[in-house]
């Protein structure tokens, strides 16, 4: 016996027209009142959003029933009611508990209901960027960003005048900035040019001219300059491709350096193991309070917390009271949260400010201060050496590293003459030079600080 098409029952059910064949088939009728019972409950149904997660539910039992066998008749009317089961998902989630009451022949258990009050599944694009650390010239979409502004995916950031560190609390990524980029959703930054340092426990991507590197529970600094891209990790792994789908990626492990030349297109140049240490801000513990430096001249250097920097300046500190260094002058301030705090310079006399801006030779605290915080920043300088004296076990090495000082202590250049260790390492040695943080000596001065390397130790 031949059936009514579900093209003809559906225009059966709805109208008010009727069929000879209905009164000799009985499946034909149960069809029909299958399609006017899915008619009347679509016209009661209200609007209500669709959850992530019950949508995957939706989309799992579709998918069960499409593998689950059909008899010829049951295939084209499967086929039918899913087209339609998917229109009415998008509907009303209550359709995927009732309906197949009404179109299963024998009765079966009651179902519980589906709760729409589910939490959605929040977007990546949805992730915010809190700006910690404010110095120098930093805009945001051209306007001027100081510490504690909310940043949003797709925002353009502009740190060439300046340094800026950015972080996403919620899910601990935080990166630091000297140069131009432009966020993304999630844990995603592109950088346009200068350099990038990115320090994340979730998974982080970063692109640079083309050049995409991934990686979690990660540390690693990117720069673009020129005609080359360079990665460094300084902790962790991460795989570096030409693609966002990293098919062609190699991984890298840390502490090794990958080069990378413009266009970036594999095969990739040989991996280094001349990656430098880098010292990651710290990002302050919650609640916080904002300290605006503003008032500091460009370039001058301040100390409080851990906070190495120059001004002008702006940063989020946990609360409490914190002892800032602003050049040589020793002050407390007492920073609460949801308050701003703003330093504001001393008024000066003629003594003082000829004292400023005469250069003095440095004092034996300032010595002091120098010695210890070059001692304590040599681990450093030692890792450029570490893979080298490992594949050397008997292999040593003497070098004088030369820094170049500000007044106040800003290393301004670094160099190595006469070494007796690889280029890779000088060139290591160098980079990692120009990124020590020094105490203010009072004066510019050039020093220079021998290194002796053995597989036992540095000194």
């Amino acid at each position: 016996m031949s059936h009514l098409t579900p093209e003809a029952i559906e225009t059966l059910a709805a109208s008010a027209a009727t069929d000879p064949h209905l009164a000799t088939c009985a499946e034909c009728r149960k069809a029909l009142g299958s399609a006017k019972g899915r008619r009347a409950l679509l016209k009661g149904m209200k609007d209500v959003t669709l959850t992530e997660a019950a949508f995957r539910r939706v989309e799992a039992k579709l998918m069960d029933e499409a593998r689950a066998p059909q008899s010829a008749w049951g295939l084209v009317f499967a086929q039918f009611r899913s087209s339609w089961m998917i229109g009415a998902a998008l509907v009303a989630l209550a359709l995927v508990v009732v309906v197949p009451k009404l179109i299963e022949p024998e009765p079966v258990p009651a179902r519980v209901p589906v709760a729409v009050k589910d939490a959605p599944v929040r977007p990546a694009d949805s992730a915010q960027w809190t700006a910690v650390v404010v110095e120098g010239v930093v805009h945001r979409n051209g306007s001027a960003l100081v510490a504690g502004d909310v940043l949003k995916p797709a925002d353009v950031v502009d740190a060439r005048m300046g340094r800026l560190v950015l972080a996403q609390l919620d899910r601990e990524v935080h990166v630091e900035l000297l140069g131009l980029a432009k966020l993304g959703g999630a844990a995603m930054v592109s950088l346009e040019e200068g350099t990038l340092a990115v320090e994340a426990a979730p998974e982080v991507l970063v692109e640079a001219a083309g050049a995409w590197v991934m990686g979690s529970d990660t540390a690693f600094v990117v720069t673009r300059a020129a005609a080359e891209v360079v990665v460094e990790l300084v902790r962790g792994s991460a795989r570096v491709g030409s693609d966002s789908y990293l098919r062609d990626a190699v991984t890298l492990t840390a502490p090794q350096r990958l080069t990378l030349g413009l266009p970036v297109k594999p095969p990739f140049s040989a991996v280094d193991s001349a990656a430098a240490p880098y010292p990651f801000t710290q990002i302050p513990k919650q609640p916080w309070a904002r300290l605006d430096l503003s008032d500091l001249s460009m370039g001058a250097p301040f100390d409080i917390a851990g906070h190495h920097g120059s001004g002008p300046s702006s940063l989020l500190l946990t609360e409490g009271r914190h002892r800032l260094m602003v050049g040589a002058h020793e002050s407390w301030v007492q920073l609460v949260p949801g308050s701003d705090t703003k330093w504001k310079a001393a008024p000066r006399g003629i003594a003082q400010a000829k004292e400023e801006l005469e250069d003095l030779p440095p004092s034996p605290e300032a010595i002091s201060n120098l010695q210890r915080s070059l001692k304590d920043q040599r681990p450093k300088l030692r890792a450029c050496y570490e893979k080298w004296l490992k594949a050397n076990p008997a292999a040593s090495g003497e070098v004088v590293l030369t820094l170049s000082l500000s007044k106040a202590g800003k290393v301004l250049g670094a160099r190595v003459d006469d070494a007796t260790i690889p280029a890779e390492s000088v060139e290591c040695l160098v980079r990692t030079g120009k990124r020590l943080v020094l105490p203010p000596l009072g004066s510019a001065q050039e020093i220079e600080v021998p290194l002796s390397f053995t597989q036992g130790g540095s000194r």
